[in-house]
Formats: structure tokens, sequence, C-alpha cells
């Protein structure tokens, strides 16, 4: 379970150090907020046509992939490989990756994009958490799982659709002020 942990903590300082520097990098690009966003907005609907099925683009779909052959199975090291993990995590969910950093660049602060991060890892980290527990226990219940990943993947395509589309119109920061309205964060 430490080991595991350690691993989640390693890709999500990757990603939220991610959603500093796209938040940072969207300030600079605050004068023409209106074409970032619109450009955007049509990268995170291309990414959801994508994760969907609709589209087929074969350069989405690229993975490169580093072979560790080591001996030490310590928290360091599981550290480490949650790092390198970060960098170089497969294709699909390179996608929403991409777009939740599209939309913290276009956010106001750099806090609400490292916190758009810090959503993105947990909700990561914690099938990685649960699936950890659950290796160890029976390996049927990771197959269950596996059949639903399809499914699942479709459904983030939408989503992002929706997510795209409500960057492209304007309509992500009208959006986001009325949540704003309801938080209990200020």
């Amino acid at each position: 379970m430490v080991r595991s942990i350690s691993f989640i903590l390693g890709f999500s300082i990757v990603f939220i150090l991610l959603g500093a520097s796209a938040s940072f990098i969207g300030q600079l690009f605050f004068d023409n907020r209106n074409l970032v966003e619109k450009i955007s907005g049509f990268l995170i609907i291309v990414f959801g046509l994508q994760m969907a099925g609709l589209l087929q683009l074969k350069f989405l779909m690229r993975e490169k992939r580093v072979q560790m052959n080591t001996k030490k199975h310590g928290i360091g090291n599981a550290f480490i490989i949650g790092v390198a993990f970060a960098f170089g995590w497969t294709p699909c969910v390179g996608i929403v990756l991409s777009s939740i950093l599209l939309l913290a660049a276009s956010v106001e602060t750099m806090g609400s994009g490292m916190l758009m991060l810090s959503v993105y890892s947990l909700g990561l980290g914690i099938p990685f958490f649960i699936l950890s527990l659950v290796l160890t226990y029976s390996l049927k219940a990771i197959k269950n799982v596996n059949k639903w990943l399809p499914k699942l993947s479709v459904m983030n395509g939408w989503v992002l659709i929706g997510l795209g589309l409500l960057l492209f119109t304007g309509q992500f920061q009208r959006l986001s002020a009325w949540l704003a309205q309801f938080s209990f964060i200020s």
C-alpha cells in the first residue's frame, strides 16, 4: 500500500506542476483569450471524438515505452516510476490530460489550474489504489473491471466533447463563474 501511494504521489506531482504551468502560460495569453479558448475547445472536441471512437487519428494513438528492469521495490523507486509514468502515460489518458491542461490554460488563476490537475490525479490515483488492493486478492476482479474500459472511454469522450463545446462557445467561463457562486472555497 505504501508503494502504491508513493507511485500515485509521483505522477500526481508531475500532473499538478503541469497544471500550474498551463495556467501560467494561459495567463500570458490572456490578451488573446478568445482565440486560445476557440483553439483549445476545438482540440478538446477532437480529443473527445477520438475517445468516443468517432475519429481514428493514428497520431493520437502513438505511445512511447521505457522498459525498466530493477530488483529494488522500495517507495523511492515507486515514486520515480510514478513520475516516469506521468510523462509516458498511454494515449487514451494523454487525450484527457491534454484536454484538462487546455482547460487549465483558460482559467484565471494558477491555483485553479493546479486544483484541476489535483482532481485529475485523485481520479486517476483512486483506481490504482483500489487495483493494488484487489490485485493482492483477485485477478478475476481486474478482468471484470477491464471489460468496462471501452464503454468508459466512449463516455469520457462525450464528456470531453461537451467540455470542448463549452470552451469553444465561451460558455465554460460562464459556467465556472456560476459554479463559483456556490463554492465554499473563496
